[in-house]
């Protein structure tokens, strides 16, 4: 009888250990991708420089500007 108990009791922590380690695992793990969303997630904000969004908007006005100065150009030598 005690070595049944015994035996159970050890069944029951072994379970408890191997739910808690599933659970923490699956925490770490969670914690690890909102991290790396809020990394990412911070590139789609201007930051005044060093972000992609920053990288991309500089594109887009340096590639108006040239298609500003493509069209007077074209527009003056026009025959």
């Amino acid at each position: 009888m005690i070595v049944d108990n015994a035996s159970t009791i050890a069944q029951v922590l072994a379970v408890i250990i191997q739910v808690g380690a599933i659970l923490y695992g699956g925490f770490k793990f969670f914690t690890k991708i909102t991290i790396r969303l809020d990394r990412l997630e911070e590139q789609y904000r201007p930051n005044g420089g060093s972000s992609m969004r920053d990288a991309v908007n500089r594109i887009e006005l340096k590639l108006s500007r040239l298609e500003g100065k493509l069209e007077q150009h074209t527009d003056e030598h026009e025959i």
